[in-house]
């Protein structure tokens, strides 16, 4: 348990800077921290206790509670511990998508902005899976952070957008977003940003190791099933062109916002948002130019280029459409990139995860 409680002193001090003196609950806060050193003092000296451990759950749930009321993260994500027992954010929301056949790429005569590499449009089978309802958020990607170590992302933004440090870097201003392994403030629920194809991967195996169910990035069959369901449609909501209300896009907001934010009338028929704009998301798909002889490769070996799709907050309509292909190489982190995850379905499983 010493590492827990280390985890929970530094997930105190992380807190109570991001709430600030000035804030009506830091009073609160600091009698919940008082209550928590105490607690973890004691048990390090005279050992823990049944009696101990119930009290420190009963704060624990307090302070869980309190952070997602004021700032919008959990406690234990600041502690950089799961928080899936407790009902927090931290575990995707998964849809599940049922067994069938879909359209996949498009048709120039129903669809006047298709691009070669989305041709031929074909019929394709797919069994069920399961796949998240939204992209990865800042919050669910700051567990990963504080519990592996591995390196936050640095989104290019322009510094008076947030009240954060800038540098200068190779001649740009870059905004350091991220500062003790935590998301700024207010973006917790924004979709993650600037990710690799490789740190996507990483997610994956590290969520599917602290959860026991194995997690994984879409084909881009599975991705464009998800957002465009078996009717063909060229958006998610259907083939009426995108607007303010249904996406973020052609630069309407000017960067990401909160997932979820144009639910339900962006969402796909399934009722997965945020599939059209906001942020781009990596699939495991190698790139091919197009659907003659396709081979869907979604092996993690290689240094192939990835497929990318969704468009993202700064793309044109044509970029937001379901059958929209982008590609980079795994390793490009790059302004308005994320990804969502897919899970199988368990044996006997039924409905959401």
């Amino acid at each position: 348990m010493s590492d827990a409680f280390t985890l929970y002193e530094t997930g105190l001090a992380y807190f109570l800077e991001r709430l600030g003196q000035d804030h009506p609950r830091y009073t609160e806060a600091l009698t919940l921290e008082a209550q928590l050193r105490e607690n973890v003092g004691v048990a390090r000296l005279d050992g823990d206790t049944e009696i101990r451990r119930a009290d420190r759950s009963r704060i624990l749930r307090e302070l869980n509670r309190l952070a997602l009321e004021t700032v919008r993260i959990s406690f234990n994500t600041l502690c950089g511990l799961p928080d899936f027992e407790t009902g927090g954010a931290s575990l995707p929301l998964m849809v599940l998508i049922p067994a069938g056949e879909f359209l996949m790429g498009s048709d120039p005569a129903k669809d006047r902005q298709a691009d070669d590499n989305e041709l031929p449009q074909h019929t394709l089978y797919l069994p069920d899976y399961y796949i998240a309802k939204t992209p990865v958020t800042n919050a669910q990607y700051a567990v990963f952070v504080q519990a592996t170590g591995c390196r936050p992302p640095l989104p290019w933004a322009k510094a008076k957008l947030l009240e954060e440090a800038s540098i200068q870097v190779e001649g740009r201003e870059l905004l350091i977003q991220w500062r003790h392994g935590m998301p700024p403030r207010g973006q917790e629920d924004h979709p993650m940003d600037e990710i690799s194809w490789y740190d996507a991967v990483t997610y994956c195996k590290w969520l599917s190791q602290v959860t026991g169910r194995l997690y994984r990035l879409p084909s881009e069959a599975e991705w464009e099933k998800a957002a465009r369901g078996s009717d063909g449609r060229i958006y998610p909501w259907g083939n009426e062109p995108p607007d303010e209300e249904r996406c973020n896009f052609r630069n309407n907001v000017g960067r990401t916002t909160p997932v979820g934010r144009y639910s339900p009338q962006g969402n796909s028929p399934y009722g997965c948002a945020d599939m059209a704009g906001n942020v781009w998301e990596w699939c495991a798909t190698k790139w091919e130019g197009g659907y003659r002889d396709y081979k869907g490769d979604n092996s993690l070996e290689g240094g192939d280029s990835r497929v990318l799709r969704g468009g993202a907050f700064d793309v044109e309509d044509r970029g937001v459409r379901c059958a929209a292909r982008g590609r980079d190489f795994p390793d490009f982190r790059g302004r308005g990139g994320g990804f969502r995850v897919v899970a199988a379905r368990a044996p006997g499983q039924t409905g959401k995860m």
